[in-house]
């Protein structure tokens, strides 16, 4: 009678589960949680002793759920603990006996979750028997199979109650050490404990809680956010909202741009741009007078379409004259010709209509870089005092290279130095205007000596 009510109450808590219908939506509570539980119980064993009672047992247990599908899951279990076996043997001998059983076993668990804190289970496995009968003899049995059924109650996140019924079978196993194995032994047990899952799955801020009507109140699980344009980033978090589909993105949502030019990869033709240049709407370097040289490293911004120009961007002058090559109608001109303002060269009779010349200078200097050009102001002069009405533009440039001191230009301070040279040989000074072009008209590159010295220079127009 004993016998038949400890299966009924064992095996209640499992029937009444399996009986349970799903008649909600709610979400796999146990998915991803390892479990960490004590569980003390009672055990009774059907072996070759005529008579045994009810023992006391207690196991510890380690349970991980690796696998779902909808409301199934599948995980795996390890066990171990101990108790007594009480038993009487009235023949051959009428003594009551005890022994410890010590075991350790492992399986696997299908479980399924009906309700938000309910969830009935299955599990198949083997394990291991140690007996020692507490006058120094022992006995493994290494080989047993076990089966259990439970259920799991989880009245909080995380935290289950657990009624499990457990049997345990050993194909002739000498569970009472007197009596040599003559039955195969069985064993039952019936625990009742306490365990604590902790969520191996979770991901920080991406977790929500389930809440509402039909899902499991206070149960975290990742839900995935919404991601209007699909590109993988949340649109909480997306910087570029509407990305076309399929493409490449960063971690805000927007689309690559390796060369970071502001124009994304999939619109780059040109992707290998060097940083913080300035490019086109298809990322290529911006060449604004369209030179050949990109406007980052063109030291002549403005060059005519037609002129051919150097590696700097500037036109090229082959006969340094100080007058480019495209518009040069003399391009053979002897190095220190005096030309016009088409490179050819002049002479002393020249028409006044058309006088223009240009003299150098020694760098942060107001010297000459040649002797020569003091005979081109004497020149000058007598032109000027021969057309007493001649009015004229006197204009200073300098190289990049060259220090500015405060209270003047040197480009300015050129082209004074050439006024007063005329004004103190009794030219009226009101017949000049002059300007101060700085270094922002080089007609070679200040990137060499060559090209600084034609750029330090001054040129002298007749204007009227």
């Amino acid at each position: 009678m004993l016998k038949k009510l400890f299966l009924i109450i064992t095996l209640f808590p499992i029937l009444t589960g399996l009986s349970q219908t799903a008649d909600s939506d709610s979400k796999n509570l146990l998915f991803g949680r390892l479990f960490v539980g004590i569980e003390p119980g009672v055990s009774w064993g059907i072996i070759d002793a005529p008579e045994t009672a009810f023992n006391l047992s207690v196991r510890g247990a380690f349970e991980y759920h690796f696998a779902k599908w909808g409301k199934h899951t599948l995980g795996i279990k390890q066990f171990f603990g101990g108790g007594n076996l009480r038993h009487t043997f009235e023949d051959p001998i009428n003594v009551d006996y005890e022994s410890d059983q010590f075991f350790l076993g492992a399986g696997v668990m299908y479980s399924v979750s009906f309700t938000k804190a309910f969830a009935p289970y299955i599990m198949a496995g083997f394990n291991s028997f140690l007996i020692n009968d507490k006058k120094g003899s022992y006995i493994l049995n290494p080989v047993n199979l076990t089966t259990e059924l439970g259920v799991k109650l989880i009245p909080v996140d995380g935290m289950a109650i657990n009624l499990v019924s457990s049997l345990n079978y050993g194909k002739n196993v000498n569970f009472d050490l007197l009596i040599p194995g003559e039955q195969n032994n069985i064993s039952y047990a019936a625990y009742f404990g306490i365990s604590y899952g902790f969520n191996l799955l979770s991901n920080g801020n991406d977790n929500r809680t389930l809440t509402d009507e039909n899902n499991f109140e206070g149960v975290t699980e990742p839900i995935p956010l919404p991601d209007s344009d699909g590109d993988g980033v949340p649109d909480i978090k997306d910087k570029c909202p509407n990305t076309p589909k399929f493409l490449a993105v960063d971690s805000l949502g927007c689309p690559l741009d390796t060369d970071s030019d502001g124009v994304p990869d999939y619109l780059d033709l040109c992707p290998n741009t060097p940083p913080n240049v300035a490019v086109d709407e298809s990322g290529c370097l911006l060449d604004s007078d369209n030179d050949g040289v990109p406007d980052y490293l063109d030291e002549c911004p403005n060059t005519p379409v037609d002129a051919v120009v150097d590696a700097y961007g500037c036109p090229i002058d082959s006969d340094n004259d100080g007058v480019p090559d495209y518009i040069d109608e003399c391009p053979n001109s002897s190095p220190d010709a005096i030309v016009d303002s088409v490179g050819c060269e002049k002479t002393a009779a020249v028409e006044f209509d058309d006088v223009i010349r240009i003299v150098y200078f020694e760098t942060d200097n107001i010297e000459f870089s040649k002797p020569s050009y003091q005979n081109v102001l004497e020149e000058l002069k007598a032109m000027m005092l021969e057309k007493p009405n001649s009015e004229w533009r006197i204009a200073g440039h300098s190289d990049s290279f060259e220090a500015t001191s405060l209270d003047k230009n040197i480009a300015l301070a050129r082209a004074q130095f050439i006024k007063n040279y005329f004004v103190n040989s009794g030219i009226d000074a009101k017949r000049f205007e002059l300007f101060d072009m700085g270094a922002e008209y080089p007609v070679e590159s200040n990137l060499t000596i060559s090209g600084r010295a034609k750029n330090r220079r001054a040129i002298i127009i007749r204007i009227k």
